[in-house]
């Protein structure tokens, strides 16, 4: 995989950042090249906002939010069929929703749900503004971490239906399986913290950990949004 870069001192191990705000720093230090390079940063809320925004103020590039949803199974509400993205980008594990014998009522169903809660999360971020252009541009995407790709995978695409130049995924940790598919459709994937061993959870990569709060994530992106 040679577009995916890791730092290797922290391979496979544990309790490497501090928060996300470390994380955020330690993230921005690999991508010091795109200092001021007018690239634009899409944060997943809430956890990658806090992340995104040590990234945009140390880089000095914009900040944006970018809302997905997880599309569940009505008949397993723990199983993820696919995601709803911006722009109403859909992908669907097509299957894992045939398998589940979904009928096309309860699949228009579970798809409508996870629509309606990107619109919600698009309205509370971008209080329903228009997402900006970005053709020509390069865009990073930033989460807290990866365990499941599929969230980053349909901003990925929206980001290619908007004819982004260059698409980036920057993460503080992820699976190694995780970053192989995410490296066959973005065009370079860092992660400090690649773990490939035993069972992955994104929260054991942080010594301090606490779920983050959507009004919190919203404030800290509009604070940063107005100081820009």
């Amino acid at each position: 995989m040679d577009n995916v870069h890791e730092d290797y001192s922290k391979h496979d191990l544990k309790g490497v950042f501090k928060d996300r705000t470390d994380a955020g720093v330690q993230l921005a230090d690999m991508l010091l090249e795109l200092s001021d390079s007018g690239a634009m940063i899409f944060a997943l809320p809430p956890g990658g906002v806090p992340v995104g925004v040590e990234i945009a103020r140390l880089l000095r590039l914009r900040l944006d939010a970018a809302a997905v949803w997880e599309i569940y199974s009505p008949n397993d509400p723990q199983l993820i069929i696919g995601v709803v993205g911006p722009d109403e980008t859909l992908i669907i594990d097509d299957a894992l929703a045939s398998s589940k014998g979904l009928s096309e009522d309860l699949y228009r169903s579970a798809v409508e749900r996870a629509r309606q809660s990107v619109l919600w999360r698009d309205e509370l971020y971008r209080e329903g503004q228009p997402y900006p252009n970005l053709e020509g541009k390069t865009v990073i995407l930033v989460d807290e971490g990866v365990a499941e790709p599929i969230g980053l995978l349909a901003l990925i695409k929206f980001a290619r239906s908007k004819n982004a130049r260059k698409v980036v995924v920057a993460v503080p940790t992820a699976t190694g399986r995780a970053l192989e598919i995410l490296a066959e459709k973005a065009d370079e994937v860092y992660c400090l913290n690649v773990r490939t061993q035993g069972d992955f959870s994104v929260s054991e990569a942080y010594r301090e950990w606490r779920e983050v709060d959507e009004r919190d994530a919203m404030l800290a992106l509009r604070s940063m949004v107005e100081d820009a």
